[in-house]
């Protein structure tokens, strides 16, 4: 996942504000039957707030989390 870094390195010099949500959180907690559940907020979901201020570049940075984080998902339930 090293397209990760250029990523949030763009996030961090053009909207140094949304930074205060780094890092992007995954959970993954046991349940009782052994199994485990992935849990996450959407980066566009993070970024939300910030998105008046970054515009279209921001929002682009975001969708294209999303996908990561969705490929992340579906990985781990295979």
């Amino acid at each position: 996942m090293r397209f990760l870094i250029p990523l949030l390195a763009t996030v961090l010099v053009s909207f140094t504000a949304a930074m205060i949500e780094a890092p992007i959180r995954l959970y993954v907690t046991e349940n009782s039957d052994g199994t485990a559940t992935l849990s996450y907020k959407t980066p566009t979901t993070v970024f939300a707030p910030y998105i008046a201020e970054g515009g279209a570049p921001l929002a682009s940075i975001a969708a294209k989390l999303d996908q990561i984080f969705q490929r992340i998902s579906k990985a781990a339930g295979s």
